[in-house]
């Protein structure tokens, strides 16, 4: 069909089949969103072990595929104080591994270096996806589930097209070029007007201040995370996570956002 030759309705028709999915997914219940987040962490970790190939290396599926769900549940299912604990220090092991491993202070094994980088990742995907389980968790949680996922899909939705349409600034050229200015900033209008009417439809609560904080949160976070992903996958000389959105890329290339996102709002939900 000539409609699906272009980009955007290849976005179009695969977020027509997505977005009912995910809605029935958290409107079903915690099992079903435990093992999607899951299904979805791992298929990216996929992604990145492909990417990975074209520098000599790869993540290692049997420690990944075990050590991804263990991650998740337990950090679902800790005590508070635990869980931040383990937050603050994951983030200072993963500043520290990845440190030593960028300046070459070791000369580690290929298999060293590819368990190392396999942790690293597993961390880096797993933990903050599985802020989306402890979300649904709090009061209402389902509801601000579904508000912070189409919050940042509405944000990249609106900087997608606004940004085609009206982008002459670019944000990051070196990184990612498509990426404009005019495009981050329609983005964050469109995402403020959704988490606004979300507040009222869904009765959360939010203060002006509040909705404004979460969509702020949503689209500038989002924004660091994707801009992260693009230049990590230009480190690993690849375009696309992989080709298994038609439109979008990989499953990687639709959490990019959601790594930061997710921790972040969950922590001002908290406050």
């Amino acid at each position: 069909m000539k409609l699906l030759n272009t980009n955007f309705s290849r976005r179009f028709a695969v977020a027509t089949i997505g977005i009912p999915v995910i809605g029935f997914i958290l409107v079903v219940g915690l099992a079903p969103l435990f093992l999607f987040i899951n299904l979805v962490a791992i298929i990216s970790l996929f992604e990145i072990s492909k990417m990975l190939g074209n520098l000599n290396l790869r993540l290692l599926p049997t420690l990944f595929v075990p050590l991804t769900p263990s991650i998740i549940y337990f950090m679902s299912q800790a005590e508070p104080y635990i869980r931040d604990l383990v937050v603050l220090g994951m983030i200072i092991v993963l500043i520290t591994v990845i440190s030593i491993m960028y300046s070459n202070l070791f000369h580690l094994t290929k298999f060293l270096k590819n368990a190392g980088i396999t942790v690293i990742a597993t961390l880096v995907i797993s933990l903050p996806l599985s802020f989306a389980i402890l979300i649904y968790q709090l009061p209402l949680g389902e509801q601000l589930l579904i508000t912070v996922i189409f919050g940042v899909f509405s944000f990249d939705t609106g900087a997608y097209i606004f940004g085609n349409m009206l982008g002459k600034n670019r944000m990051a050229r070196s990184i990612s070029p498509g990426k404009t200015w005019e495009g981050a900033f329609f983005g964050t209008i469109i995402c403020l007007s959704f988490v606004g009417i979300l507040d009222t439809v869904f009765a959360l609560g939010f203060n002006k201040f509040g909705v404004v904080l979460i969509a702020f949160s949503i689209a500038c976070f989002g924004q660091i995370g994707d801009l992260l992903e693009s230049y990590f996958k230009r480190r690993m000389k690849s375009k696309d996570s992989s080709r298994l959105l038609p439109g979008h890329g990989g499953f990687l290339d639709r959490i990019d956002s959601m790594v930061i996102v997710l921790p972040v709002v969950y922590y001002e939900l908290l406050l």
